[in-house]
């Protein structure tokens, strides 16, 4: 499978700013919200929280101000299947070949978490 989709990537300011990060999966669409993605060059993983793209936490000043803080783009989608992702992107925050993948304990919690792990693989 090697197929484009469409991705945002919204940026949420808070007391702790954090991303959502929304992938077109086909039929299907995801959205993880992402602490610390300016880390993801240094730490090589980072921790994604699936969750509904639900904004209402966000106040009405914030979701207007929103649209100015969001990137829309295309990603190469290269492998999908159940609890694995395997995608590329071409973008100024997030650059580069990237796994979502859900370990045994990512499935325990209310949200299910995955883990964001940059790789060099470009075709996979």
């Amino acid at each position: 499978m090697n197929s484009i989709h469409k991705y945002s990537l919204k940026l949420i300011k808070s007391y702790k700013s954090y991303y959502i990060l929304t992938l077109e999966l086909g039929r299907d669409k995801k959205s993880f919200y992402i602490y610390n993605i300016e880390e993801l060059n240094k730490n090589k993983s980072l921790i994604a929280v699936e969750k509904e793209n639900d904004i209402s936490c966000v106040s009405i000043s914030q979701q207007q101000k929103l649209r100015d803080l969001t990137i829309y783009g295309n990603y190469s989608l290269k492998y999908y299947k159940g609890l694995k992702i395997f995608f590329e992107i071409e973008g100024s925050i997030i650059n580069g070949s990237y796994v979502l993948l859900v370990p045994s304990w990512g499935t325990r919690t209310k949200n299910r978490m995955w883990l964001l792990i940059m790789t060099n693989k470009k075709n996979l």
